[in-house]
């Protein structure tokens, strides 16, 4: 909570401004399950009903917003915003009745609890987030969505795909491996670092990418490696120190990385958007409006 500019990761709360937006990027984030069907009935595929999916989503009710300042552009665009603002987290009682989240069933607001059948409610409004975060730390799933993620920068293929539907039907091309690597995260106490040093090390990182004699399904079996471009974010930034930093982003101070800014505006959004906002764009940087990492391009394009 606090100042969307003094306290970054409260643009989360700014981003995602319901209960089940936020429950349901937490839960795809983290561990890999997509909730969105157990919005309007039981998980068909998840072990999750629809009341566990809104007392889950209730552990992130009680949010409000104090705007101090709103520089918008478009003064017909009501929902706009450009500036700060304060967020806050607020006891259910005190908040405005009409954005308290409801059962649609019930119509009642439900006891917020964890994502597990029987789990008891988390009445504690002080200490229902930081319990949450142990438990998701604690999940099978963690370490699994973590490790494939991983996997997947390094390598360009997941052993899960989609990277973030992590279920049991939807098993990991090598399992033997995938269960090494969730293994080694957990056990260097969730280091990062660790897990790329490890991958960097191995055989398979090291292989070539030429398919000359390669065996049908190589790629596949990572048997050899994937030819990827460049994310759009290194050409330009490399581009940006090679000419002495004449490629410019709108409003941002010339010293900025394309790697430090949240995402990228639609140039249709925009009246005078800066050529770097351009190029990412075109090279596939995403706005970062939802949570999937589907949402980044990264196709050869043409131009």
């Amino acid at each position: 909570t606090g100042s969307t500019y003094g306290n970054p990761p409260a643009n989360f709360y700014r981003a995602l401004r319901s209960p089940i937006d936020r429950a349901e990027a937490a839960a795809q984030v983290f561990l890999g399950s997509r909730l969105k069907c157990a919005r309007c009935h039981d998980h068909p595929f998840e072990d999750v009903r629809q009341d566990d999916y809104y007392r889950f989503a209730a552990l992130f009710d009680g949010i409000d917003y104090e705007i101090v300042e709103n520089k918008r552009k478009d003064k017909f665009d009501k929902h706009q915003f450009r500036g700060e603002q304060k967020v806050k987290l607020v006891a259910l009682d005190k908040l405005d009745p009409k954005i308290v989240l409801k059962h649609p069933r019930t119509r009642k607001p439900p006891e917020p609890g964890l994502l597990e059948r029987g789990a008891p409610p988390l009445a504690s409004m002080n200490r229902r987030l930081e319990e949450m975060a142990q438990w998701v730390i604690s999940h099978p799933n963690f370490a699994r969505v973590q490790a494939n993620r991983i996997w997947f920068h390094m390598t360009g293929r997941a052993l899960i795909e989609p990277v973030d539907d992590v279920r049991d039907t939807n098993p990991a091309s090598n399992p033997a491996l995938m269960e090494t690597l969730e293994h080694e995260l957990r056990d260097s106490g969730y280091d990062p670092r660790h897990l790329i040093r490890l991958i960097a090390n191995s055989r398979t990182y090291q292989f070539s990418a030429d398919p000359r004699g390669g065996a049908a399904g190589s790629e596949e079996n990572f048997a050899r490696t994937t030819v990827r471009r460049y994310p759009a974010e290194v050409i330009i930034d490399a581009a940006h120190r090679s000419l002495a930093g004449l490629i410019e982003f709108a409003d941002t101070h010339k010293s900025t990385r394309s790697v430090g800014m949240p995402g990228v505006e639609s140039v249709h959004l925009s009246r005078n958007p800066g050529h770097g906002e351009r190029f990412l764009k075109l090279f596939g940087k995403p706005a970062r409006l939802t949570s999937s990492d589907a949402e980044r391009n990264d196709e050869t394009t043409l131009a």
